[in-house]
């Protein structure tokens, strides 16, 4: 199922790249056996473009607080569309954090206390979750794609760009016939990506114990 999406998104732009990465950050989160967490922000008026991306990380930064006093660690992904007057998805891993408390700090922040967090059931299928329900409409399109530098990993873009370009070139692509192969034979694409995706998990897998042993640091 991961790679039939991933292949249906590759070419999709900021869709497939956000799928890769929430994708990407709730498989390490699943590695280090933690929790991802899922709540929605909106705006109750038209802003001007960048404010409600300020805003967010305002909030953001409230959140990481609260957690840092009581010792726990906090990261995130985030992704703003025009649904409405403005919407943002996040995705987190920390403690969970109360309705009551999101709402009265978000409309401190930004004027609005709608907000709505979710339970996530299903973590394997929630990246897909996210890009079916929210992200893949007609009617909404990306403004702002974001996420924590512990998400991952730094350097973590250019590690799987590497990864995936290593792997192609070791295929010839056709473009007359829009197929790979290797040897003359052709080979399907799927299969060329779950090769770049089984290496790719496992440099999260690594990423992910050797952050489940370093005490919490935030730059």
């Amino acid at each position: 199922m991961l790679v039939h999406t991933i292949s249906q998104c590759v070419g999709m732009g900021k869709i497939g790249r956000y799928f890769h990465r929430i994708k990407s950050g709730v498989f390490k989160a699943n590695c280090k056996h933690k929790k991802v967490r899922f709540f929605t922000l909106t705006s109750a008026t038209v802003v001007a473009p960048g404010v409600i991306s300020n805003h967010t990380s305002v909030l953001m930064k409230r959140i990481r607080r609260k957690h840092e006093k009581k010792g726990l660690k906090f990261d995130y992904s985030r992704v703003e569309t025009n649904e409405g007057n403005g919407v943002v998805h996040v995705l987190y891993v920390g403690d969970y954090i109360t309705q009551a408390w999101l709402s009265y700090n978000w409309n401190d922040i930004h004027g609005s206390p709608i907000v709505d967090i979710r339970n996530v059931h299903d973590q394997k299928g929630l990246a897909q979750y996210l890009v079916t329900q929210y992200l893949s409409t007609q009617k909404c399109s990306f403004t702002r794609i974001a996420y924590s530098q512990r998400w991952l990993f730094p350097g973590a873009v250019n590690e799987w760009r590497n990864i995936w370009n290593a792997t192609k070139q070791r295929y010839f692509y056709n473009e007359f016939t829009d197929k790979w192969y290797k040897n003359h034979i052709e080979v399907p694409f799927k299969l060329i990506l779950k090769k770049a995706l089984d290496r790719w998990n496992e440099v999260l897998r690594s990423y992910a114990l050797r952050q489940a042993t370093l005490p919490i640091s935030y730059g």
